[in-house]
């Protein structure tokens, strides 16, 4: 009986072994293959969540509003260049698509689309933003070249103006 035994916890630890030993080459396989966020071609003020980076082609983007990230979060153009934004809330809650320099102010409910024009800076940057997630990282920039900063733009919820009807999540 006591060889049995000895059988059979020598064969669990063998096990036991072999499965951290193959467990711990996949988990290490499995993180090398994961990409590293690339540095944000501008800088902005606050926190943001970088959900990449994307030329403009042929006067027109798409762009992601989505719980709490604008994707992509920097768009490349032309200086002076005028691009249709083609805007679609995926997240589940209202979301804006705001440039306080160029007047512009789109909200859109979760699920809805609809379409803005912008210009591309002539030189720096410009940012972007929902009014109502800002603080957490939901906001970008329009550029021309890498290395630029854009000025700090935006007012929190708190000192927005108007009724804007308590979306300051």
């Amino acid at each position: 009986m006591r060889r049995i035994n000895a059988a059979v916890a020598a064969l669990a630890a063998a096990l036991l072994v072999g499965g951290l030993l193959l467990g711990g080459t996949a988990v290490a396989s499995s993180s090398a293959a994961v990409p590293a966020k690339k540095k944000p071609p501008v800088k902005l003020s606050g926190k943001v969540n970088n959900e990449g980076t994307k030329k403009v082609k042929s006067g027109k983007i798409e762009v992601e509003l989505d719980d709490f990230d604008i994707k992509p979060t920097f768009i490349q153009g032309k200086p002076g260049q005028k691009v249709t934004v083609e805007l679609k809330n995926e997240g589940s809650t209202n979301h804006t698509f705001t440039i306080d320099s160029e007047n512009v102010d789109k909200e859109l409910s979760p699920g809805k689309k609809a379409k803005v024009e912008v210009t591309i800076p002539d030189h720096g940057a410009t940012n972007f933003y929902c009014r109502f997630h800002k603080s957490s990282g939901m906001q970008g920039a329009l550029f021309t070249k890498a290395g630029a900063s854009a000025k700090s733009s935006g007012k929190s919820p708190s000192s927005s103006s108007g009724s804007g009807g308590g979306y300051g999540y």
